[in-house]
């Protein structure tokens, strides 16, 4: 491949950047879609499973977790990335849904996600770690303790 062949088919550095992005986000939905999907586990198994596996993609794959993310990146690129992310939200939402009820399940979801999402930024950057001199971090307790708080 020459130098100049993905400028072919990436016009602009957003389209490549988005192009990364939108197969990170393919590779999480991978990995989250089945976990929630399984109706024979209970939907609490559920979010705990499918919340580990998010930390543990954002600890394995941590740039493309962050470029996931940057929306001030990825905007105006033309990619339509939100066809990929929202139905991995719509499918949280579905499981939050069973495990509260109805009434206040999209702030229930909201809340999740970013207890969820705000555990996965501090454990890939390893910014627990100073903490873990004081404490003992327990990563699968902090966990539950995000799906439990919006049960």
């Amino acid at each position: 491949m020459s130098h100049g062949a993905p400028r072919r088919y990436f016009p602009t550095h957003a389209q490549l950047v988005a192009a990364v992005a939108r197969s990170g986000l393919d590779d999480l939905g991978t990995e989250i879609a089945p976990v929630l999907r399984d109706r024979s586990t209970p939907p609490r198994d559920r979010l705990v499973s499918a919340a580990s596996a998010y930390i543990g993609f954002a600890q394995r794959r941590r740039a493309m977790f962050e470029l996931m993310f940057r929306h001030d990146i990825l905007v105006g690129s033309g990619a339509d990335l939100r066809s990929l992310s929202l139905p991995m939200i719509a499918e949280l939402h579905s499981v939050v849904a069973e495990f509260v009820g109805d009434q206040y399940s999209w702030t229930a979801t909201v809340r999740f996600w970013m207890s969820i999402h705000g555990l996965a930024v501090l454990v890939a950057n390893r910014a627990l770690e100073p903490m873990a001199a004081l404490i003992e971090i327990d990563v699968e307790a902090l966990v539950i303790d995000a799906v439990d708080a919006v049960g």
